[in-house]
């Protein structure tokens, strides 16, 4: 009847075994016998529950530990904290609705130990943080769907396998697999923000079709010498799997990759795959260098993208099929030649806020109407864009509107809309001339708008208050995408750089991307050119050069020359060849062959507006055309060396300056 024979007793009648096996069951297990703790003793042999069970704050912590086995029935472990540390070294078999609360299951069968988990699983913030550590995790699918949950599961060597359409929140499965472990996950996985991030670093990662799918997801996945393995459809966000399978290799299925900058220097130092139909995304694979690289039929069909591809590199018919030189090598199969002729933008695409909420609830605007207006009227692509962070539907987190016809002057906005810019903020109207695919045209992607293809079909208007593009959709109406200054969080930015002057309208007061333009042996741009290649040519250096020599306007051609004027830049018409790479730096684009590219020096050139001027005695000139004045002419000014003063004005499309 000592303290220790009671306790091994009452283990006997639980267990409903003999006094004898329970006195074996307990040798060399480290307890305080003197207090008689048989939860000790519990905790380090077998456990099997039923449903509901260890349902309370830390709740079943530590239980089968240090080699000990657990068994729980479902809805298990739904507190915080509860079932922490859970099959320790040990063995861990949990049925489905497990693990649902904050930090639960956490290191549940770490160091070694095996944690089988079903499904709809670890569904709370940070539950089943580093699950399986050392060891191996087995989850049901829909499981990781809580923040941070599964985070750095299978981590150092253990093996992580889950589901389908499981890790669909913020940095679920992050760092999972990693550092020689393995990691499988199951179809349209990897859901969320950031999630899967840094999957099977230094390991293993096969994640399948469908699957990284938000912003940023799959991002590293394989890194350092690892290997990742992902299905078809997947890599469709921003920057998703962006330094894919880094120094190691890298496997991506059909139609992959297809969000901005999405496998961007995906197998850089290593080895990449990809199936067909796939980098369409803007930039998307660009830069896989110093890897061996095979991409599939028909991709590389965007701005920019697998802009990186050098002779040995595997690309196909039909592939790199847009401008910003994604395929310049022989062994490209004519590709090249296709890239010359391609209808995309041919300069890098520069985008200017005008209006924004932020998630605080700050509205700001940053150009007037009439300046956006004007901008628009004039730029060549014309293209506003509109990302909507609150937006519930995919199709209208990003959204093209390609004006068609001329914006209408500030004086035309008469009604609910104020201004251009309003127009879009808080009144999507039909006036003045704002009808879809009269006026304007939708579109999803900045590639659809520069190729007019995909565009869309239905639009609404004239609801007060409500602002772009109220239930406007792809194929048919769908509700509450709209935005307005008092609700959600978005951006709407502008192409190019609209150019703002005291009145709020525009004049050459900044540097600013005008245009692309032609050019002949007879010098549009007339002046600063030396005639000799500059190797280390750069926007920034020439448009420099051009300010400090007075001038309004440089223009940079073929990548490698800079050219200053003040006027005459647009007299041979636009030009859609600029495709040449700065010979300083190869992102940016400097003109092409007898092509300027031409930026505003912010030195003027003119008054902002009509010429006039006022004489000594008052007399008051203005010009609205253009004209040759001789304001002062004598020839024997100087003892003989002459005077001869004229100002000449000259007309450019809508305004005349003094030249």
């Amino acid at each position: 009847r000592s303290p220790f024979t009671e306790t091994l007793t009452k283990l006997a009648n639980t267990m409903k075994i003999n006094l004898l096996t329970a006195v074996v069951a307990a040798a060399g297990i480290a307890v305080s016998v003197a207090q008689g703790d048989i939860g000790d003793i519990q905790r380090n042999l077998g456990i099997s529950k039923p449903n509901t069970s260890c349902t309370g704050y830390k709740a079943c912590e530590s239980a089968a530990n240090n080699g000990g086995t657990v068994t729980m029935g479902a809805y298990s472990c739904t507190s915080n904290q509860s079932c922490k540390n859970l099959a320790n070294k040990g063995t861990a078999t949990l049925a489905n609705n497990a693990c649902t609360g904050y930090k639960s299951c956490d290191d549940a069968g770490k160091e070694g130990g095996t944690a089988t988990i079903g499904p709809y699983a670890c569904t709370q913030s940070n539950s089943c943080n580093n699950l399986a550590y050392k060891g191996t995790a087995t989850l049901a699918k829909k499981s990781c769907t809580g923040s941070k949950s599964c985070e750095d599961a299978a981590k150092n060597g253990g093996k992580f396998t889950v589901g389908e359409e499981s890790c669909t929140q913020q940095q679920s499965c992050d760092e999972a697999g990693r550092d020689n472990g393995d990691a499988t996950i199951g179809y349209k996985s990897c859901t969320g923000s950031k999630s899967c991030f840094d999957l099977g670093e230094k390991g293993k990662a096969i994640v399948g079709e469908q699957s990284c799918t938000q912003s940023e997801s799959c991002k590293e996945a394989g890194k350092d010498n690892g290997d990742a393995t992902i299905g078809e459809k997947s890599c469709t966000q921003s920057r998703s799997c962006f330094d894919l399978g880094e120094k190691g290799k890298a496997i991506v299925g059909n139609g992959s990759c297809t969000g901005n900058e999405s496998c961007k220097q995906a197998g850089d130092e290593g080895d990449i795959t990809i199936g067909d139909n796939s980098c369409t995304g803007g930039r998307a694979c660009k830069d896989l260098d110093k890897a061996t690289i095979v991409i599939g039929n028909n991709s590389c069909t965007c701005y920019e993208c697998c802009k990186c591809l050098d002779d040995g590199d595997i690309i196909p018919d039909n592939s790199c099929t847009q401008s910003g030189e994604c395929c310049s090598g022989s062994s490209r199969k004519g590709a090249y030649l296709s890239a010359l002729k391609a209808t995309a933008a041919a300069s890098a695409v520069t985008w200017t806020t005008f209006a924004e909420r932020t998630s605080s609830g700050t509205f700001t605007t940053s150009y007037s109407g009439a300046a956006i207006a004007e901008h628009m009227n004039q730029d060549p692509n014309r293209i506003i864009h509109r990302h909507c962070s609150t937006c519930t539907a995919s199709t209208h987190k990003d959204i093209y509107y390609k004006r068609i016809t001329s914006v209408p002057a500030q004086s035309a906005f008469t009604g609910h809309a104020t201004d251009f810019v309003n127009l879009f903020t808080d009144n999507w109207m039909t006036t003045p001339s704002n009808v879809l695919n009269t006026d304007f045209k939708l579109y999803s992607t900045y590639d659809d708008a520069i190729n007019d293809v995909n565009g869309w079909t239905y639009c609404n208007y004239d609801d007060p208050t409500v602002g772009f593009p109220r239930d406007c959709g792809p194929n048919g109406k769908i509700d509450y995408q709209w935005i307005k200054s008092t609700a959600g969080t978005w951006v709407m930015e502008v192409e190019g750089t609209p150019r703002k002057s005291e009145s709020g309208g525009l004049g050459p007061t900044s540097p600013s991307y005008v245009g692309c333009y032609k050019d002949t042996s007879t010098r549009a741009i007339a002046h600063g050119w030396n005639g000799q290649r500059d190797d280390t040519l750069t926007i920034e250096k020439c448009v420099a050069q051009c300010t400090s020599l007075g001038f309004a306007y440089a223009g940079v051609q073929n990548g490698y020359a800079c050219f200053c004027d003040n006027t005459g830049y647009d007299m041979y018409g636009a030009s859609s060849s600029c495709n040449a790479p700065c010979t300083g730096d190869s992102s940016q684009i400097c003109g092409g062959p007898w092509a300027n590219s031409v930026y505003s020096t912010g030195n003027g050139g003119g008054t902002g507006g009509d010429p006039h001027f006022t004489t000594w005695n008052n007399d008051h000139f203005e010009y609205h055309g253009q004209c040759d004045l001789a304001l002062v002419k004598d020839a024997e000014f100087a003892e003989g060396l002459g005077l001869d003063i004229h100002i000449r004005t000259k007309v450019v499309r809508y305004w005349s300056y003094i030249k």
